[in-house]
């Protein structure tokens, strides 16, 4: 995905993150620290999310196919499997990505200050 992939499904997670916490009012973290935050720790989080449910309900066959996909190394193969094996691929990659932007803001806007800063200054 760019900015992981998400850009691929119409959401770019670091501007929806950018303009959630300006949406509560809180000062705004410089792009490149979202940006940073988002490679670094949220998107493995929706790759884990989203393999999850991807592979709910697949069969072993299917399974094998994918993961021979992947292992092949070719970058483009495993998504365009995705979405010619699993209709609502491009629908469960928005849904998660939405819902792991919501839980970052949130993050972000509960946190304390120095302690926000701090996090985005070590990532």
């Amino acid at each position: 995905m760019t900015t992981e992939g998400a850009a691929r499904r119409d959401i770019d997670p670091v501007q929806e993150l950018a303009r959630h916490i300006a949406k509560a009012g809180c000062s705004p973290i410089p792009s490149d620290q979202l940006t940073r935050i988002w490679k670094e720790v949220l998107y493995p989080e929706l790759e884990l999310r989203v393999g999850l449910k991807l592979t709910h309900g697949m069969s072993d066959a299917k399974l094998g196919e994918f993961e021979a996909l992947v292992d092949a190394g070719d970058d483009d193969a495993p998504g365009a499997w995705l979405e010619k094996n699993v209709s609502n691929y491009p629908e469960i990659v928005a849904t998660e990505i939405m819902a792991i932007v919501d839980e970052a803001a949130a993050w972000f806007i509960n946190a304390e200050g120095p302690r926000a800063t701090e996090v985005c200054a070590n990532v």
